[in-house]
């Protein structure tokens, strides 16, 4: 039986240091069936020594400024190698069914300059059938106004012939 123990090491070395990169790509769903809602980013490493990235989500409801959700007080931490590019996501799995909701992803980029990345959107969750249930709202009302219209339209011809 063979068993195989790994570990990885970070180190910098003396010299010729060169700690640069940036994040790209910082995105958020827009429209979601179905929760979690869901935020991503990739981080890329153009220097000669491992960076961490620090990052958090902010979760609002639309016509208020009180977060319902946040993982600011402790932000979620990644290493990513040197001359390498590394795809991260974070979720709110506890997102309710239905909600527009205001979501802002910070991203921070350990660097010299401390480079920080901020996108903010508006999420809209809604299940396929209440897609469905508002479609055939909006069908049904069109449908009255219309023949309602055609119904007055009707009336006043036979008020017409009648005087």
């Amino acid at each position: 039986m063979t068993i195989l123990i790994a570990s990885v090491v970070y180190a910098e070395v003396v010299g010729d240091i060169s700690i640069r990169g940036s994040i790209k790509d910082n995105s958020i769903s827009s429209f979601l069936l179905n929760p979690p809602i869901k935020a991503s980013f990739l981080a890329v490493n153009d220097g000669n020594t491992h960076s961490k990235i620090t990052y958090y989500m902010q979760v609002y409801p639309l016509f208020s400024g009180e977060e319902i959700y946040t993982t600011e007080e402790d932000p979620s931490i990644e290493f990513v190698l040197p001359e390498t590019a590394r795809y991260i996501t974070q979720e709110w799995d506890e997102a309710p069914a239905i909600g527009i909701f205001k979501v802002r992803q910070v991203v921070y980029y350990d660097s010299t300059d401390n480079e920080s990345s901020v996108t903010e959107k508006m999420v809209i969750v809604c299940p396929i059938w209440l897609i469905f249930v508002i479609l055939f709202a909006v069908f049904a009302l069109i449908f009255y106004f219309v023949a309602r219209a055609k119904a007055k339209k009707k009336a006043a011809k036979r008020a017409e012939k009648t005087a």
